[in-house]
């Protein structure tokens, strides 16, 4: 969701990643608070959050036992919280402003998709249909993450900067809050989890844990579509050990 700044709000800071700038910035905020990170937009701000609240939930309770055991574990996040993001699309019209954006991202999707062939021509692409939020917990992580959004641009250091609304719910109420979700609902960057791998008797895997597609022979899937769950990171750093593990799974069976 988003808001509109006020004018004296200054904008996104330049500074560039690995600058030196960066790392002088840093010192001083570190020192005394001040500087380009102390201020509203001025730098991307994100954390992994688990709130407590949901796991009172009868959406949380209705899950089965593994998922819910797996759900509270201490390194294993609710939902993501990112702001000072840049504008998400384009600028609305009229003279250019500052924003607010700020957005929650599901973690552990409970919502279960498809993808299919259309066709026996391999050069035809897939049939996908994620279902997103067609799960109850998955609608309710995701209506607790907005109305925590709204919490955080209510608080008075962001409220103070807020203009007037530019994408919100029409108010915090249950009925709103979904709305709005549904009609702003996006999936991320991280497409995974389509080439499920999974034990013998899994009817859900793909692959198996040599990473051999089942039923097909002299054919592996090494990506992550075969991670059997989405994992709570951002997943550059599990693509990097899937291809280490693939690597040495085909080098066994080569002799190597």
């Amino acid at each position: 969701m988003s808001a509109v700044l006020k004018e004296h709000v200054r904008p996104p800071n330049p500074i560039r990643p690995g600058s030196d700038a960066l790392a002088a910035a840093r010192s001083q905020f570190a020192e005394n608070g001040t500087g380009p990170l102390s201020y509203v937009n001025g730098s991307y701000v994100m954390g992994f959050l688990k709130d407590a609240e949901l796991y009172e939930s009868e959406e949380f309770k209705a899950l089965d036992s593994r998922t819910r055991e797996h759900l509270l574990k201490s390194t294993v996040p609710s939902w993501e919280f990112s702001t000072g993001l840049p504008l998400l699309g384009p600028p609305p019209p009229g003279p250019a402003r500052q924003y607010l954006v700020s957005l929650g991202v599901l973690m552990n999707p409970q919502s279960r998709g498809s993808v299919t062939l259309q066709s026996s021509d391999p050069t035809q692409p897939a049939l996908f249909d994620p279902r997103l939020m067609t799960h109850s917990y998955d609608r309710k992580v995701l209506t607790t993450a907005a109305r925590r959004i709204l919490e955080f641009m209510k608080t008075p250091s962001i409220a103070e900067t807020i203009e007037r609304p530019a994408n919100m719910p029409a108010s915090d109420s249950e009925e709103d809050v979904l709305a709005f979700v549904q009609l702003n609902l996006k999936s991320t960057w991280h497409m995974s989890g389509t080439a499920k791998m999974g034990d013998v008797g899994d009817e859900m895997a793909v692959v198996n844990t040599e990473f051999v597609v089942r039923g097909v022979e002299g054919l592996r899937v090494v990506d992550l579509s075969v991670l059997p769950f989405l994992l709570n990171m951002h997943p550059v750093a599990a693509a990097y050990v899937m291809g280490e593990v693939a690597a040495k799974a085909i080098g066994r069976l080569c002799g190597a």
